[in-house]
């Protein structure tokens, strides 16, 4: 549960919390399919055939930000081996792998 904070009426100091779950947005969902044959797609390449990013730098920045999870877990590798079953998250968009 996130946690918000708000001055009371009349007192400048006081606050009381307000408590709200952090997914009250849906996430938007899509799918990739893999190329048969294709054992696993880089992470960096997923983002960007799945339009999420402008380019492969941009998903570098995004992915060493911390902002890209992984079955639930952020990932920090760039290259990371997506593979057919796993889910990713970013920006709201969770993409999940399929044969």
């Amino acid at each position: 549960m996130a946690e918000f904070l708000f001055p009371l009426k009349g007192k400048s100091l006081a606050a009381t919390s307000l408590s709200l779950p952090l997914n009250i947005f849906p996430m938007k969902s899509q799918v990739f399919t893999m190329t048969e044959g294709s054992e696993f797609i880089p992470l960096d390449k997923l983002l960007k055939l799945c339009r999420l990013v402008n380019s492969g730098g941009e998903a570098h920045a995004f992915i060493m930000q911390g902002a890209v999870r992984l079955n639930g877990e952020i990932e920090m590798q760039k290259r990371k081996k997506i593979r057919v079953g796993d889910k990713v998250e970013f920006n709201g968009e969770q993409i999940a792998v399929q044969a």
